[in-house]
């Protein structure tokens, strides 16, 4: 009789290690923060709307587009380069962006960087300026229409992870212009989203 009655237990035991829900492997995640979206103002001065949108993070005292403009030297024909973004961001918060290359198509290495630099200042309260290329049949953010190939500023403001995929979430100085998504936010795929960052970003 002891040696059933251990059985039993044991059996009972097996039994309740077998029905015991098990943990999801990776359970889903993000982070978000807030900033003054403002549409830009003329045709060429994403960078500067980027550049307010970034500032505005970290403090309620905000340029017009036309001072950011002519503080970091925009034009009509060139825009605002990687520099200018990273200088202008840097004057008026006194820290310390970067500008970080990637090569095209971006390597894993970079790729891991940018995302880990991406969640970390979502973490800090800190935007990161991001230069965007569409190009016709390629990849192009939500909203935008096929025949929108831009070189383009946007500001990555928050991240995910839906259990399978991450994601990228951005507020875009172009929304609301014709050709480009109606909303001031919009979200993509790391995956699809690595494919227009053929150039640089700030951080």
């Amino acid at each position: 009789m002891g040696t059933l009655r251990k059985l039993t237990a044991m059996m009972v035991m097996a039994m309740a290690v077998t029905l015991a829900p098990s943990a999801p492997a990776t359970a889903a995640a993000g982070d978000w923060m807030s900033v003054t979206w403002q549409k830009q103002q003329t045709g060429y001065w994403c960078g500067p709307a980027a550049i307010r949108m970034a500032i505005s993070a970290r403090t309620s005292s905000l340029p017009t587009q036309a001072a950011i403009a002519a503080r970091v030297g925009t034009t009509p024909d060139a825009g605002t380069n990687r520099y200018q973004v990273r200088d202008g961001i840097n004057s008026y918060l006194n820290s310390r962006y970067q500008v970080f290359n990637v090569n095209n198509p971006m390597t894993p290495a970079q790729l891991d960087a940018m995302w880990g630099m991406f969640k970390r200042n979502v973490g800090i309260n800190w935007a990161t300026p991001v230069n965007i290329v569409t190009r016709p049949g390629g990849v192009r953010p939500p909203g935008y229409a096929a025949s929108t190939n831009v070189d383009h500023w946007v500001v990555v403001t928050g991240w995910s992870f839906d259990g399978t995929n991450n994601y990228v979430h951005v507020h875009d100085p172009a929304s609301g212009s014709p050709g480009f998504n109606s909303s001031p936010t919009w979200s993509m795929t790391l995956w699809s989203f690595r494919q227009l960052v053929t150039k640089t970003y700030v951080a």
